[in-house]
C-alpha cells in the first residue's frame, strides 16, 4: 500500500505542485525570510496529507480497471470515464474550487502558530485543488495514463487555474478529446 501511495504522490507532485508555485510565492511574501524553507516544507506536508488520503481512495478503484477490462470489454469504458470527467468540469462546484485554489489566508508571522497556519494553508489548498482536480486524477488512475496525457492535463489545469479561472473549458476540451480518441480506438478494435 505504501508503494501505491508513493506512486500516487509522485503523480500528484508532477501535476499539482507546479500549480502551487504561486501559493509558495505568496507564503514567502507574507512570512519572515529566515523561515521560508521550513515553512515551504510545512506547506508541502499539509498539501500532501490530503492527497495521500485521496490516493488511498483512488487506488481502491484501480482494481476496477482490471474488472472493467475483463467484464465490460464490449463497452468503451475509458471513453465514458473521460466523457464523465469532462461533464463534471461544467459544475459550479468545480468552478468555485478553481477560484479558491488561487486564494490566500491570514498567517501569523511568528511562533508555533505560524507553522500551524502554514500547515492549515497547505491543507486548505489541497482541499480546493482536490475539489477541482480529483476527478481527473481518479480517471487517469483507473484508465491508466501516459506521461503525454499527464503533461497535457497539467498544462490545461495550469492554464485554467492561473490564466482563466472563470473559463473552465480547457480541461473540458482535453477530456472530450481523450474520450473521442479512446472511442475511436475502441471502434477500430471492434
Amino acid at each position: 500500500m505504501l508503494v501505491v501511495v508513493i506512486s500516487w504522490l509522485v503523480m500528484v507532485y508532477a501535476m499539482m505542485l507546479p500549480m502551487m508555485i504561486g501559493s509558495v510565492r505568496w507564503l514567502c511574501a507574507n512570512t519572515p525570510r529566515y523561515h521560508h524553507s521550513c515553512l515551504t516544507l510545512c506547506f508541502i506536508v499539509g498539501y500532501s496529507f490530503v492527497w495521500s488520503l485521496l490516493g488511498v481512495v483512488a487506488n481502491t478503484f484501480a482494481p476496477l480497471q482490471v474488472a472493467m477490462s475483463q467484464h465490460l470489454s464490449t463497452l468503451p469504458v475509458n471513453a465514458l470515464l473521460y466523457f464523465a470527467a469532462g461533464l463534471w468540469c461544467f459544475s459550479d462546484f468545480r468552478r468555485k474550487a478553481i477560484i479558491a485554489c488561487g486564494s490566500g489566508m491570514p498567517l501569523r508571522v511568528s511562533g508555533v502558530g505560524m507553522y500551524k497556519d502554514v500547515f492549515s494553508f497547505g491543507l486548505l489548498k489541497s482541499l480546493s485543488c482536490a475539489r477541482s482536480c480529483f476527478h481527473i486524477m481518479l480517471v487517469m488512475t483507473i484508465v491508466g495514463h501516459s506521461i503525454g496525457i499527464m503533461a497535457m492535463m497539467t498544462i490545461a489545469l495550469f492554464y485554467e487555474r492561473d490564466r482563466r479561472p472563470k473559463e473552465v473549458r480547457m480541461v473540458i476540451y482535453c477530456c472530450f478529446i481523450l474520450s473521442v480518441s479512446y472511442l475511436t480506438s475502441w471502434v477500430n478494435n471492434q
